[in-house]
C-alpha cells in the first residue's frame, strides 16, 4: 500500500494518471466511497483503485484477506484528508481467464490503480494485460517469477517461488540431514511447480535424497 500511494502521489503530481453486504469474510464490491469531490487524478482529487482475486471459490480465505486488507488501508487513508481514494474488488475465483476478465471490468470502471491478482496463475495471465496497458499493478501474494519478469509498472510484495523452494532445501539440509524428502505437487498450478522446480534444483546441490 505505502508502494501505491507513493506511486499515485508521483500521478497526482502530474496532474494525471491514466451485491453483497459488507461482512467479515466478502468485501463489498464497490466500498471506500471518498469524501473528496475532487476531480478524478488531480492533485488532493480521487484515485479509482481496483482489486482482483478469489472472493470465492476454494481459494477464496487468500482473496478475501486481500481485499479486506486493502479496504481498511483506503479507509484510513481516506480518513486523513487530502489525496482519496474509490475502491472496488471484483472476483476471479483464482482463474486465469476470469481474473483477466474482472480486469476488464475494472478497467471499463475507470481503474488507475490494481491491488492483485492475489494468485500466482491469475496474476500471470493479468500481468500482460497490465504491462500493455502501462496500469501500475501491486500483488500482495503472487510469487511466480514470470508475473514481473519484463514487465516494468507491475510489483510484488509476497516472497517468490525461488525463494520460498531454496529456503525449504537449505532449512532441511542444515536441520535434517540424512533425511529422504518426498513431495507433493500440482504439475497444472504455476505455483506448486515454480516451488517444487526450485526446491529440487537446490536440493541437488546441497545433498538431499528426493
Amino acid at each position: 500500500i505505502l508502494l501505491t500511494l507513493a506511486m499515485v502521489l508521483s500521478l497526482a503530481a502530474c496532474g494525471g494518471g491514466n451485491d453483497k453486504p459488507a461482512d467479515s469474510s466478502t468485501p463489498p464490491a464497490d466500498s471506500s466511497q471518498p469524501s473528496a469531490d475532487a476531480p478524478s487524478g488531480s492533485a488532493g482529487g480521487t484515485f479509482k483503485l481496483g482489486g482482483v482475486g478469489p472472493l470465492t471459490g476454494d481459494a477464496a480465505i487468500y482473496g478475501n484477506a486481500a481485499m479486506n486488507g486493502a479496504k481498511i488501508a483506503v479507509d484510513e487513508i481516506n480518513a486523513l484528508g487530502g489525496i482519496q481514494f474509490e475502491f472496488k474488488a471484483e472476483d476471479d475465483v483464482a482463474d486465469g481467464e476470469t481474473s483477466v476478465n474482472a480486469y476488464n471490468t475494472l478497467m471499463d470502471w475507470g481503474m488507475q490503480v490494481l491491488v492483485g491478482p492475489v494468485t500466482t496463475g491469475a496474476a500471470i495471465a493479468v500481468s500482460a494485460e497490465v504491462y500493455n496497458d502501462r496500469v501500475f499493478a501491486l500483488t500482495p501474494s503472487a510469487s511466480s517469477t514470470d508475473v514481473i519478469s519484463g514487465k516494468d509498472n507491475m510489483f510484488q510484495v509476497c516472497f517468490t517461488d525461488p525463494n520460498q523452494g531454496v529456503g525449504s532445501a537449505d532449512y532441511i539440509s542444515q536441520n535434517m540431514p540424512g533425511a529422504k524428502v518426498g513431495i507433493i505437487y500440482r504439475n497444472d498450478d504455476a505455483y506448486s511447480q515454480g516451488i517444487r522446480d526450485t526446491f529440487v534444483a537446490e536440493a541437488g546441490k546441497v545433498g538431499l535424497e528426493i
